[in-house]
């Protein structure tokens, strides 16, 4: 029986424009092999997504990913005064990140745990990005389960999952930051670059030049480099076979579950499976 796992990393730009990439990474039980990440013109034409999704899925293989860098999700709170369902109205004087018109539980816990905020998935350009995700998600649903909509199974051979490669830097803190809270901005900057150059490990030989430059936004704290598409295709793929395989190829694991809070507050489980989830490397938050 073949031990092939396949991860797809997809980087979405939008319905317009050339900023959709993707890159496949390949694990044969023994080493991980790169297919060069390329930008889609067209994400749903002969050459898009579903292209490469149904040439990976007619070949012998055990396990396939899709990691997507783009929101599956909305705020359950934005999605039912859309639809009609109640008023919300948020309580301002908390500040815009615990609007929950505008964030996630997941994005809030980025921000609480790994100190890095995500753009709103509704309030911001980023819906541009989450609707073309979500229709490509629903044209998936039949074959594939999508996490945390779905129970986690880890013996299902389709899966897509949410992932976010701007985890992998850090904001900048406040300047009235106590020296307790310097301290645990710069542990996770650490812990970030530390992990991803452990995640990058061998697969630096298989780089081009440009890919190798890109990735300096990462791996390097004061990089006067910009992030390219590329990079974080590469990234979400990377982070795809970290989901299913961690340790097995050397990644980081990445928890398939919900942790029960963040700081003080209690997340709660059954707005998750609405909104989605960012899956990231646990040893990240420790």
């Amino acid at each position: 029986m073949t031990k092939k796992v396949i991860s797809i990393g997809w980087d979405v730009g939008g319905w317009h424009g050339e900023k959709n990439a993707i890159c496949k990474l390949e694990y044969d039980g023994e080493k991980i092999t790169m297919s060069k990440p390329e930008i889609l013109k067209k994400v749903f034409d002969q050459k898009g997504i579903p292209y490469f999704i149904e040439t990976v899925i007619k070949d012998d293989y055990k396990q396939f990913i899709l990691a997507i860098d783009a929101p599956l999700g909305l705020p359950v709170e934005f999605t039912n005064l859309i639809n009609g369902n109640e008023v919300f109205i948020p309580d301002v004087e908390k500040g815009s990140f615990e609007n929950r018109l505008a964030f996630r539980e997941t994005d809030m816990h980025i921000k609480s745990i790994l100190k890095k905020t995500p753009i709103s998935p509704s309030f911001d350009k980023l819906t541009n990005n989450l609707t073309l995700a979500l229709n490509m998600t629903r044209l998936l649903k039949n074959s594939f389960k999508i996490y945390p909509f779905h129970d986690y199974d880890s013996m299902n051979k389709n899966n897509v999952i949410e992932v976010y490669p701007g985890i992998f830097r850090t904001d900048n803190p406040k300047k009235s930051a106590s020296n307790d809270e310097l301290n645990r901005f710069n542990k996770i900057r650490t812990s970030k670059k530390r992990i991803l150059e452990m995640m990058i490990g061998g697969l630096d030989k298989q780089f081009d030049e440009q890919l190798g430059t890109a990735l300096e936004y990462y791996t390097t704290d004061d990089s006067n480099e910009k992030k390219t598409d590329k990079a974080d295709a590469f990234i979400c793929s990377l982070l795809g076979l970290s989901f299913l395989l961690g340790k097995e190829a050397g990644l980081p694991e990445i928890s398939k579950v919900i942790p029960q809070k963040r700081a003080t507050h209690q997340i709660d489980k059954e707005v998750v499976r609405k909104e989605g989830w960012i899956y990231y490397p646990e040893e990240i938050g420790m």
